[in-house]
């Protein structure tokens, strides 16, 4: 079961048309998203926590991310950023 707090943290990503593109706005949207997880947490997340709220949220917002080609290497790729992003911070002493 997903984390609720980084589910509705992600929401605001998730929930715009766009959330899977490389468009500037949505990956400001995401940092921003994995910003407020990461306070709600108040740790680094592990690329598998990601990986579960993502798919909880695609359920959610009616967005294919559990059974499509498409969208499944795109949230995978997401989780291992924020994992990465994580720790960066953390081992920085900014998380």
């Amino acid at each position: 079961m997903a984390d609720k707090r980084i589910v509705d943290a992600m929401r605001q990503w998730m929930q715009v048309d766009t959330w899977h593109t490389n468009h500037p706005m949505d990956e400001k949207r995401f940092h921003k998203a994995l910003h407020d997880a990461f306070a709600a947490v108040g740790k680094p997340l592990t690329a598998d926590d990601l990986l579960d709220a993502l798919r909880e949220l695609g359920q959610q917002l009616g967005r294919p991310v559990n059974d499509s080609q498409y969208f499944i290497p795109r949230i995978e790729e997401r989780a291992r950023i924020a994992e990465r992003i994580g720790e960066y911070l953390h081992d920085n002493g900014k998380l």
